[in-house]
């Protein structure tokens, strides 16, 4: 039976933590028992259910995981590139050494044309040929279950990292706005340069930053 790989993506917005890109591997027999569990767009399920499914998840198929850490956002000059890499990243590990053919991606890029022009710019020859038989659209995780197991898995991956922030340090979601992780962040904007090179917790790129960083003068 064919194996069909899904990516997803989760944490994209927030000033506090990783971007973290799943990638879910299985047939379509596998497909289907999670469907019939409730496997669906992480967003969707309240956060006990989340890591339940991925216990199941992991048990009856294949994930990888791929972190985009805070400094490496903060240091890259496209953050699109540097997620479109991550998603090829996890489709190789989950594919092996054969060419997939079923692959399922949440886009976050314009439109499929624009995500597989930046494959290609990215120097992933041997996939932009495939890519054009590949699902690549906006919602996949709520139009596509395996789309909503990898968006379950990079979700859960992503709150063990937020959980442990938050017992060293009181960061509240990393979200922009949230008083908390305002704080947070105005706490080393005030030790600068010092905390900014140290503190790998925080995108320092962001725009959020300059905000706050125009608040306290």
């Amino acid at each position: 039976m064919s194996v069909i790989i899904a990516a997803d993506d989760t944490h994209r917005c927030p000033t506090v933590g990783s971007l973290v890109v799943a990638g879910v591997a299985a047939d379509e027999k596998t497909i289907k028992y999670f469907k019939r569990i409730g496997v669906k767009d992480s967003k969707l399920l309240e956060r006990n259910r989340r890591f339940y499914l991925l216990t199941e998840i992991a048990k009856h198929a294949r994930i990888a995981v791929k972190f985009i850490t805070p400094m490496q956002i903060s240091r890259c000059e496209n953050l699109n590139d540097e997620e479109a890499k991550a998603y090829m990243d996890v489709i190789e590990q989950l594919s092996g050494q054969q060419l997939p053919v079923k692959v399922i991606i949440d886009n976050f890029d314009r439109n499929k044309a624009k995500f597989i022009e930046r494959m290609r710019r990215l120097g992933f020859h041997s996939y932009v040929n495939a890519a054009e038989g590949w699902t690549i659209e906006h919602d996949a995780d709520k139009n596509y279950t395996l789309c909503g197991a990898a968006s379950i898995v990079a979700k859960c991956f992503s709150d063990i990292e937020m959980d442990y922030l938050r017992r060293k340090y009181d960061v509240g979601s990393g979200n922009p706005n949230d008083p908390k992780t305002e704080k947070f962040i105005i706490k080393h904007l005030k030790c600068e340069p010092k905390c900014m090179k140290g503190c790998q917790w925080i995108r320092w790129n962001w725009r959020t930053i300059e905000r706050l960083r125009n608040s306290i003068g």
